[in-house]
């Protein structure tokens, strides 16, 4: 698990060096991409009803909550 968190991490690091991603902690992002990859997976087991559960929780981690046309940010939401 170790192994596989911080080869994410180092993706994440490329994607913010690159200027592909926000200035996030990769450490963090990876650890979030995990927990979503293993909620989609118990969503799956146990039938809870949500359509495509890896997608959805993706897709949510990826563009979160707040709808692009709010004109707010994360950090204004608070």
């Amino acid at each position: 698990m170790h192994e596989m968190m911080s080869g994410l991490a180092k993706i994440v690091k490329q994607g913010i060096e690159a200027g592909e991603f926000r200035d996030v902690d990769p450490v963090m992002a990876a650890l979030m991409f995990g927990l979503a990859f293993r909620s989609s997976v118990t969503a799956t087991r146990h039938e809870l009803g949500v359509r495509e559960p890896r997608a959805a929780a993706f897709d949510i981690l990826l563009y979160g909550l707040l709808r692009p046309d709010s004109g707010k940010t994360a950090q204004e939401s608070k």
